[in-house]
């Protein structure tokens, strides 16, 4: 994982009335709002709550992105709960991913490869609309209920509550408790680390509707990968900060978690 950690909640109408500002407040940067649950048909039941968390959450200067708890249960449900996720989205500015939360009881039964299908119908439809997908579930459902080497394209956002994650697969957002307390709500809240800057790597991408940022006009030096080397170290030593780690990715036309190899040429970007 980069050392990058970024501080977040989710929240659904189980939260209750927010008071968003108070907590900006308290370090809370992000917010992963439940646009909803999607029922076998693929028909969304829009959160009750949906659109004062996401207006309250933009206004007080938090990033936010959406998450959809499914019980689709087939391909065809999954590709319409997209097409109106989409929809929900479309008034506002979301600059963090779009979440399908597959973790359901109801998929115990089904076999991994139909689980994935499901996964995979919703977040194709996402990426193809230039929206930022990922997959939320836990552990011991990714283990066991999803083929995750089939899924790696995706990004993924995991729950796991025992203060480390068992996951051995790469993960951009660790949710670590179901229990947080934060000054504005008044019932427990999930609580997130962001690994990724994903506000920079949206806009730098032009994805969720948002105008791209022009990497044309940045000039760049060259670099030879050092056995040892990671993006973190590579933007720590030529840039002078690690956090540029995605700018380094992003101007070589690769993912935070791309393998990089010694001897490999890439190019450094400037501040």
């Amino acid at each position: 994982m980069s050392k990058l950690v970024i501080n977040g909640i989710d929240v659904s109408k189980y939260q209750g009335q927010i008071n968003w500002n108070t907590v900006s407040n308290s370090g809370v940067k992000f917010a992963m709002i439940r646009a909803g649950w999607c029922g076998y048909d693929g028909n969304i039941k829009e959160d009750e709550y949906y659109r004062t968390n996401m207006e309250g959450a933009i206004q007080a200067g938090l990033n936010v992105g959406v998450y959809v708890y499914s019980y689709a249960k087939t391909v065809d449900a999954a590709a319409i709960a997209a097409r109106q996720t989409l929809e929900l989205v479309k008034p506002y500015k979301v600059t963090y991913p779009i979440a399908f939360d597959v973790e359901d009881e109801i998929y115990t039964k089904y076999k991994p490869q139909d689980n994935n299908a499901l996964v995979i119908a919703f977040l194709d439809a996402i990426e193809r609309a230039g929206y930022y997908g990922i997959v939320y579930t836990y552990t011991y459902f990714a283990q066991t209920h999803l083929d995750m080497k089939n899924l790696k394209r995706f990004d993924m956002w995991i729950a796991d509550y025992r203060g480390y994650v068992g996951y051995k697969g790469a993960y951009g957002m660790w949710q670590y408790s179901a229990k947080g307390k934060i000054d504005g709500i008044g019932a427990d809240v999930d609580l997130n680390m962001a690994y990724n800057d994903y506000p920079k790597i949206i806009q730098t991408a032009g994805l969720n509707n948002i105008p791209k940022v022009d990497l044309s006009v940045v000039n760049y030096k060259k670099y030879t990968i050092q056995k040892g080397d990671s993006f973190w170290s590579i933007a720590k030593s030529q840039m002078g900060n690690g956090l540029y780690f995605w700018k380094v990715a992003q101007a070589n036309g690769l993912k935070v978690n791309s393998v990089i190899y010694p001897g490999q040429i890439i190019k450094i970007p400037n501040k």
